[in-house]
């Protein structure tokens, strides 16, 4: 040194926190942490409680995408907004014409999915899980039930309690000598 000198520092957060918000529902956190390191990548899932179903997302993070993913370069603040199912299958009130299987919710999913259907009349029902090969993977109803609305929750495991591979797997409803087949996308964590 041959003179005085003046040096300044700038200091970068390196370190950011995600608050989440969630009524009616919860947010499932992958990876969970208290802080995260500057660019971590962090899934987010909205899972709804009984009766309510998944919206969109707000606040730093928007649109409907479930699971969504985000990354962190900055502190966060996200909120999942779900909104009461008055009824899964027509919201102006009509009842439909016969039996339907409808599309899953969330879907694409990685942790569980709501699978809706209605019933035009009160019938013995099996509803099943199949993956790309045609084996089944579970049975998550088999019992005679009601006309109406019915909602199902599959937690994304078989029957030994263990998670199927990521992929494209079959949702089958059989009532009677019916049958309806729809496809779900499972996303590992």
């Amino acid at each position: 040194m041959d003179e005085d000198k003046t040096v300044s520092a700038e200091m970068i957060k390196y370190l950011y926190t995600l608050y989440i918000n969630a009524n009616n529902g919860s947010v499932i956190i992958f990876p969970e942490r208290e802080t995260y390191n500057q660019g971590t990548f962090v899934r987010l899932q909205a899972s709804p409680d009984d009766g309510y179903g998944f919206t969109r997302w707000e606040g730093d993070l928007s649109g409907t995408e479930n699971p969504a993913s985000i990354i962190l370069d900055s502190d966060k603040s996200i909120t999942a907004v779900f909104s009461e199912i008055t009824n899964a299958f027509d919201r102006v009130g009509n009842t439909p014409p016969k039996s339907m299987l409808k599309q899953n919710y969330s879907n694409p999913f990685f942790v569980s999915t709501i699978i809706p259907y209605y019933l035009k009349d009160a019938a013995k029902v099996n509803l099943s899980i199949f993956n790309i090969h045609g084996e089944k993977v579970i049975t998550l109803v088999d019992e005679h039930q009601q006309a109406g609305d019915h909602l199902v929750e599959w937690n994304a495991q078989n029957t030994k309690g263990n998670s199927p591979a990521s992929g494209v797997y079959f949702y089958r409803l059989e009532i009677e000598n019916h049958l309806i087949q729809t496809k779900m996308m499972i996303v590992s964590q």
